[in-house]
């Protein structure tokens, strides 16, 4: 329940402050990519397609996906364009 009403922001699950669940920006971080699996593992299939399908559409637009995503702006993290 944790995680769902502080670090899911749609299909996308970000970065929080572990004291207090503030949202530190928002920025897909490619470490998150493991999400997909541990819902399914879990039996929250539902929310893994849509997470699934939210980081494959940054593969399809970026040829693989980013170290860092802005999810304001839908550009690339400033300073991981080269990763």
């Amino acid at each position: 329940q944790g995680i769902m009403a502080y670090i899911k922001k749609g299909a996308w699950y970000l970065d929080v402050n572990m004291h207090n669940g503030a949202q530190g920006w928002m920025v897909f971080s490619s470490l998150a990519s493991f999400w997909p699996g541990l819902q399914v593992l879990v039996g929250d299939v539902e929310n893994a397609v849509q997470t699934q399908y939210s980081i494959h559409s940054l593969w399809r637009r970026f040829g693989g996906i980013p170290e860092g995503f802005n999810l304001d702006t839908g550009k690339l993290h400033a300073g991981a364009e080269g990763f």
